[in-house]
């Protein structure tokens, strides 16, 4: 059996996302990068053994949006500064929702980190630049609100960041999607205290003020 994978893993990735503006937090299992409005993140999930299983979220946060929205998730309230408003695995973005890296062999580990590096290089540091403004992210979420989002993991937190980045992206569709999203909750059978969660975040943002 392998051990220290993630810290291995880890050591062999840091250098290029160092160079590229990150800094490791490994207390949180990530890679993070500032940015204007929030920050950028690589996330890196170890787990199993024999073989070692890692999954690879990569995400955005826009600090307004954790601001309005954390507050009616089922979040933990000390995750709040940590929170992402966007994050999918890179799976996901390959269209492949199941991908996983393993690790059954030592050799193993450099090849995942150079595959994780050819992932970025190739796709993900410009999907993190491309989702990380208040109008793309808009766009994404809020363009087709009966579809689902192949990037988010569950309904409420795609409906609760969906209608908070259409209040700040000033949609004149707001009533609409706020209608659809709480359709959407109620056909997913949200349990009450939730929905009731989005109802108060959907007043609370017809009364917001950016000011």
């Amino acid at each position: 059996m392998i051990t220290g994978v993630e810290k291995q893993l880890t050591d062999r990735l840091q250098p290029y996302f160092e160079e590229e503006g990150f800094k490791a937090i490994k207390h949180l299992h990530q890679f993070r990068r500032p940015t204007r409005n929030g920050f950028q993140n690589v996330i890196l999930s170890v787990s199993g053994r024999d073989p070692v299983v890692i999954e690879v979220n990569i995400g955005t946060r826009i600090d307004l949006v954790e601001k309005l929205a954390y507050q009616f998730t089922t979040g933990l309230q000390g995750y709040q500064e940590d929170s992402n408003t966007l994050v999918t695995s890179i799976g996901r973005i390959l269209d492949q929702p199941y991908f996983r890296f393993q690790v059954s062999q030592p050799e193993d580990i450099q090849q995942t980190a150079d595959r994780i590096i050819g992932f970025m290089k190739e796709t993900g540091l410009e999907f993190l630049q491309q989702y990380s403004k208040i109008r793309e992210l808009d766009t994404l979420f809020n363009d087709k609100p009966r579809q689902k989002l192949p990037y988010a993991y569950n309904h409420l937190n795609r409906c609760l960041r969906g209608i908070v980045l259409a209040r700040l992206a000033e949609r004149k569709d707001f009533p609409a999607l706020a209608a659809t999203y709480r359709a959407t909750l109620v056909k997913s059978s949200t349990a009450p205290p939730l929905l009731e969660r989005y109802d108060k975040l959907v007043s609370h943002l017809k009364i917001f003020s950016f000011n």
